[in-house]
């Protein structure tokens, strides 16, 4: 029944260590938690709270202890998004740089274990060079589709998931600096879900732009 499906999802895969939960079940509810966190931070009474910023940024950084993929586009995500709050409010210190500054920090003791990569880990998972991601392109797309939308519909939902569309961009391409890609099919399990979330969001408000024409 559904109970014993919610396990197989739950139980698939392979739990390594407390440092190590890449399964499923986990990690996509883990994510999630993460975004809506986030979301409801972003999207709050202005100015946020401290408290609500710092959880939004440390779930994010706890992902680190989940899976690497998930965990680097959701941080990346809360860079973008500081980032273009800076830009739009002008203020180079703009507080909701905090999640992001919240999320690097809890990974740091991740980071500090795992970084950098065993070499003969790279040598069994990566693919060595320096070209561009072109799948990264229709995550580029998506971003600037959302951008534009939200010029002339401000949401939070949709400035999350397009800066998410933009950090997925931005870490598909790391490669360009590192010298080496892992397995990025990873990113597209989970990036295309959020692609769909940001479509549906699209098509959600253009109708109900028709509608009210």
């Amino acid at each position: 029944g559904i109970l014993r499906v919610g396990w197989l999802l739950a139980a698939y895969g392979r739990t390594e260590s407390l440092l190590r939960l890449p399964r499923p079940g986990i990690t996509y509810a883990a994510i999630f938690g993460a975004s809506l966190l986030a979301m409801r931070a972003f999207g709050g009474v202005r100015p946020a709270s401290a408290v609500r910023l710092a959880g939004a940024g440390a779930l994010a950084g706890a992902l680190a202890y989940f899976h690497f993929d998930v965990w680097t586009t959701s941080v990346a995500a809360l860079f973008v998004l500081g980032a273009w709050e800076s830009l739009e409010s002008r203020r180079l210190l703009h507080p909701l740089w905090f999640p992001a500054a919240s999320a690097a920090l809890v990974s740091l003791p991740w980071l500090a274990l795992n970084y950098p990569p065993d070499p003969d880990l790279l040598i069994r998972v990566a693919t060595f060079g320096r070209a561009p991601n072109p799948v990264s392109l229709l995550y580029l797309a998506a971003f600037c589709v959302g951008a534009r939308r939200l010029a002339n519909s401000p949401s939070t939902p949709l400035k999350y998931l397009s800066a998410f569309m933009a950090a997925l961009f931005l870490v598909l391409n790391v490669q360009i600096v590192t010298g080496y890609a892992i397995e990025p099919f990873h990113w597209y399990w989970f990036g295309n879900i959020y692609l769909l979330l940001l479509l549906l969001d699209i098509l959600e408000r253009s109708e109900q732009y028709a509608g009210n024409l």
